[in-house]
């Protein structure tokens, strides 16, 4: 029951507890809040996950790849995530943050990308589970997808600092890290379970990332605010 708890809380209750406070702040960040949890929202749910459901499986090379190549496939889905959603950013960010370039407006961003996606595919389940407890068979893989998500989060909120600070520098340099260590990102993590890499140690690859991203962001943090340097 414990790990059901502490994943309610990290992908329901952490989410929305965070709506509330920007809501409740004066420091006006629930407007890139919003914008980060749209970003998802659109570029992933509408855009992307239709398509490869919907229309790709129609095409040919789509069908062979997905069946044949699974190596490929899997570089495909890394790399067209990265795309959707750095690209997403980009736009949102370019459209509706022309005056909201700061650190801090980059970090809600991120932080209402992660937090959407830890809602939508992980916390309203385990929500439903807490309501209908029957079993904790699986509760250790409850505990380490909270786990992941956190790491997850921690990863947009620096691929959100790295796309703004590509707006803020009109550098495209920063734009394309981005894109690349998302489908490193999903795209690695992918490729060692194919290979039947445990998951436990999958998790571990992901904090070690998560604090790569972590160093990062913190990085970025100087001189962030101050002009296009």
């Amino acid at each position: 029951m414990a790990a059901y708890i502490f994943s309610a809380v990290i992908c329901f209750v952490m989410p929305v507890a965070f709506l509330i406070y920007f809501a409740a702040s004066k420091k006006n960040l629930l407007k890139p809040y919003l914008l980060g949890a749209l970003t998802f929202t659109v570029f992933q749910l509408i855009l992307r996950i239709p398509l490869l459901q919907y229309v790709l499986p129609n095409m040919n090379w789509y069908w062979t790849m997905s069946n044949v190549n699974p190596v490929l496939y899997i570089l495909f889905l890394g790399i067209t995530a990265a795309l959707f959603e750095n690209i997403g950013r980009y736009i949102i960010m370019k459209l509706f943050m022309k005056k909201q370039l700061s650190y801090e407006n980059a970090v809600a961003f991120g932080l209402g990308h992660g937090g959407i996606e830890a809602l939508i595919l992980v916390g309203i389940n385990v929500m439903a589970s807490l309501i209908v407890f029957q079993s904790a068979a699986n509760a250790f893989s409850v505990f380490l997808g909270a786990l992941e998500r956190i790491f997850a989060v921690i990863f947009h909120v620096t691929a959100s600092l790295l796309v703004m600070k590509s707006i803020k520098t009109a550098n495209i340099f920063y734009l394309i890290i981005a894109v690349f260590l998302h489908a490193l990102m999903d795209s690695g993590i992918l490729l060692l379970a194919n290979m039947g890499i445990n998951f436990v140690l999958l998790e571990i690859i992901l904090a070690l990332f998560s604090v790569v991203m972590l160093i990062t962001a913190l990085y970025l943090k100087k001189n962030f605010n101050g002009g296009n340097a």
